[in-house]
């Protein structure tokens, strides 16, 4: 029975290192395990650890405790430590205790320590840590016009939905009831911490069900963000309509005020004109009233004399003897 099969052979004068293929079906040597397969300089064969099932390829790849089921491909990749079922694609790529069941693609990816259940997608030239279980990636192009991705907490699938494009495959179309977008005024932001880091946002055990994401057994996992924002545009909708009834009202009455004022000032101008000739129809009359009197008082009197005037008895006087 085959236990063991090394291949030593070198490469042409273009490759300057020693390539080994190690295919491991059973050994009794602590080295070894089975089903494991290592190609490349420094491998995991000539050093300690590499488990069951593992897949090492490149140079030092796998190269120190390659855990059961991990792959490695790439130089450094997985150098050390790479854990159960993780795999690592790249140079450097999970390079020192990539964790259990994560996944590094690019060079560097997940380098050093990646969080277990994650995955790092890395097309840049520096590494990038991984220190929470998720999506990675780098890097991610900002051009709009951009469509908003979607992500199924109970699938782990990441989708896209754009109204424009599938409105013609949507029912029940309509407007937004007045009663219904005035939900958000329920909500509740916060100021809360989260990663060391202070951050504002809502909670979603603490928004109303018809703005909350519930998973299969009914507990609420996020916000619906989608409604949310539909309803804030529904809001200032209607405050946009309210401010330009208001506007629209403002400026008629002002403008009615101003006619009114118009007016006013039009009729008062009138009187005044009417005063002003009134009082030089006076002025001429007072003239002319003037010259009359200064003609009569220059005439001589009729009844003006320089005789003494008789004196005459009373007679009703009562006359007394002496």
């Amino acid at each position: 029975m085959l236990e063991h099969l090394s291949l030593y052979f070198t490469l042409s004068r273009y490759v300057d290192n020693l390539v080994r293929i190690s295919l491991c079906f059973f050994s009794t040597e602590t080295i070894y395990n089975m089903n494991s397969v290592e190609i490349g300089e420094s491998t995991s064969v000539d050093k300690i650890g590499q488990c069951n099932n593992s897949v090492a390829i490149g140079a030092f790849t796998g190269n120190l405790a390659q855990q059961s089921n991990a792959v490695a491909i790439g130089v450094h990749a997985g150098e050390t430590g790479q854990q159960d079922y993780s795999v690592s694609v790249g140079a450097a790529a999970g390079q020192l205790h990539q964790g259990t069941y994560s996944v590094a693609i690019g060079a560097m990816a997940g380098q050093t320590r990646q969080a277990d259940y994650s995955i790092a997608l890395n097309a840049t030239p520096r590494a990038i840590p991984i220190l929470n279980s998720g999506f990675h990636a780098l890097p991610v192009r900002n051009h709009p016009p951009c469509i908003p991705l979607f992500y199924n907490y109970e699938t782990g699938e990441i989708t896209t939905f754009s109204a424009t494009l599938q409105q013609n495959e949507l029912d029940g179309v309509r407007d937004v009831d007045e009663q219904e977008s005035e939900r958000i005024y329920q909500l509740k932001p916060r100021l809360f911490v989260m990663n060391n880091q202070p951050m504002h946002g809502l909670l979603a055990t603490e928004t109303t069900h018809e703005l909350t994401i519930m998973d299969s057994s009914g507990n609420a996992i996020d916000v619906a963000w989608q409604e949310i924002i539909t309803d804030l545009v529904a809001e200032l909708k209607k405050l946009k309509s309210r401010q330009d009834t208001a506007t629209s009202t403002k400026d008629n009455t002002i403008a009615s005020i101003i006619d009114n004022v118009t007016h006013d000032v039009d009729c008062l101008k009138r009187a005044i004109t009417d005063i002003q000739t009134t009082l030089s129809v006076f002025n001429t009359s007072m003239e002319e009233l003037k010259q009359i009197i200064s003609v009569f008082t220059s005439l001589p009197h009729p009844l003006r004399t320089t005789t003494t005037p008789v004196r005459q008895s009373n007679p009703f006087q009562l006359r007394f003897p002496r």
